[in-house]
């Protein structure tokens, strides 16, 4: 059973890819926000498409993250099934062919994080603005949080409960 805290947390591969060992500000922000979820008791949630953009991007540091969240049982995996629901709002948000685009590649973030606790850590910025675009006409999207590890607010919220909120500016 997930406590109170707990919250099942989508995180894109770019995360994983970007946590390198590096003293850059991104790749710190990275580190630290993977940290976080460990150190609060959060888990990661994951499909195997998920795992798979893991496997082929992670870093170092994310790889071992990832053998520690396994070996302390943090690791949830999931099996989306409402695929079809989101394509047909997807195809009814008067998207761009651009747009388009980038909402299919990850789609599969949005489909595990709507199975879990709606939340997504990513640093793809053209993907949140699609994603908030399509929210505007589906109620259901508009909760799925989508969080910037660089945001200076991430720590907060991930210690708060990682919980949605209209005013959070993450």
């Amino acid at each position: 059973m997930i406590g109170k805290m707990s919250r099942r947390i989508v995180i894109d591969a770019d995360v994983a890819q970007a946590a390198g060992e590096t003293h850059h500000p991104v790749s710190s922000a990275c580190r630290r926000a993977l940290e976080d979820i460990r150190k609060i008791c959060h888990r990661v949630a994951m499909d195997e498409r998920v795992l798979e953009e893991w496997k082929k991007h992670q870093s170092r540091f994310a790889k071992n993250w990832l053998a520690s969240m396994r070996s302390k049982r943090k690791v949830f995996f999931i099996k989306p099934t409402n695929i079809e629901d989101l394509t047909e709002i997807l195809e009814g948000a008067g998207l761009s062919g651009k747009q388009n685009e980038v909402a299919l590649k990850d789609l599969h973030l949005v489909e595990v994080a709507m199975a879990s606790d709606l939340a997504i850590i990513s640093l793809d910025k053209k993907a949140r603005a699609v994603f908030e675009k399509v929210s505007r006409s589906s109620p259901r999207l508009k909760k799925v949080v989508w969080a910037n590890p660089t945001s200076t607010e991430l720590h907060e919220w991930l210690q708060s409960g990682a919980r949605f909120s209209e005013t959070i500016g993450l």
